[in-house]
């Protein structure tokens, strides 16, 4: 009898349990009590990770000179399920940025909204190429705010430890047409400078150029660098790297960085 007493003691206890979880999963999603949740999901995403991405950065030097405009894609997110309609958001710019609309920048958008049946969307941006991004970056930040159809309950994204958090409600955007290290050379330089030691615009071109790679790998900030610069690919490309430039050593060909020197890979 105790041991029957135990056993429906330790069952009410796992259904109770049961329930709770249930009540908590149908309370994510009562959209008709807290409504959608609006955010940029690039923070969300990396909010993870040591330094939590929130930024884009963008530079017309890896561009060809022909190239005039360029449209950047900002992804946004929502909380709950996709309804059967277009429904819109709101983005406020800070007046104090240095990228100003109507000179730097245009948004490409009518309207901002989430597409019918969709929990995705996005900010897309069309960037003009004006001869003072060649002197220093300048940056346009951003705000998501509260609409007729989503409001911004879902402010920041903490890490697993529970020990820091991240805004996904601001995000900003750093545009300049100056050739420095791309984005993804600065933002994992302890990946790329063991193998490849220190960046130069010569060594950068003759990776793309040798492994046949776009320069968006290296910088669009929602690449997920294990995937992308995993230990194999970046020990692949230092080791036939190095092997490519010996041969072209052989063959007479030596290639040298900006001061005239020759380009080499670490040991």
């Amino acid at each position: 009898m105790n041991t029957l007493k135990i056993k429906l003691f330790f069952a009410s206890l796992f259904l109770l349990a049961l329930s709770a979880c249930n009540e908590d999963k149908l309370d994510l999603y009562d959209q008709e009590a807290t409504g959608s949740s609006i955010y940029f999901y690039t923070p969300y995403a990396t909010a993870n990770q040591s330094v939590p991405t929130t930024q884009h950065k963008f530079s017309f030097a890896f561009e060809q000179l022909e190239v005039k405009e360029k449209t950047i894609d900002i992804p946004v997110r929502i909380t709950g399920i996709p309804q059967s309609t277009d429904r819109e958001f709101s983005i406020k710019f800070d007046p104090n940025s240095t990228l100003k609309e109507g000179t730097h920048f245009v948004l490409e958008n009518d309207k901002l909204f989430v597409p019918a049946d969709s929990i995705k969307s996005s900010v897309s941006i069309k960037l003009i190429r004006t001869a003072d991004l060649q002197t220093e970056p300048l940056e346009l930040r951003m705000k998501l705010v509260k609409s007729a159809d989503f409001n911004t309950y879902f402010r920041e994204q903490f890490n697993i430890a529970k020990t820091k958090a991240t805004s996904v409600l601001d995000f900003s955007l750093v545009v300049d047409d100056i050739f420095g290290a791309p984005y993804a050379w600065i933002q994992y330089s302890s990946r790329f400078e063991p193998a490849l030691g220190k960046y130069s615009k010569e060594k950068f071109n003759l990776l793309l150029e040798i492994f046949d790679l776009d320069v968006e790998l290296f910088t669009d900030p929602t690449v997920n660098p294990n995937t992308a610069f995993g230990i194999s690919t970046m020990t692949y490309w230092k080791n036939y790297f190095k092997y490519w430039l010996l041969k072209e050593k052989e063959a007479g060909r030596i290639h040298v960085d900006g001061n005239g020197d020759p380009i080499t890979i670490p040991n």
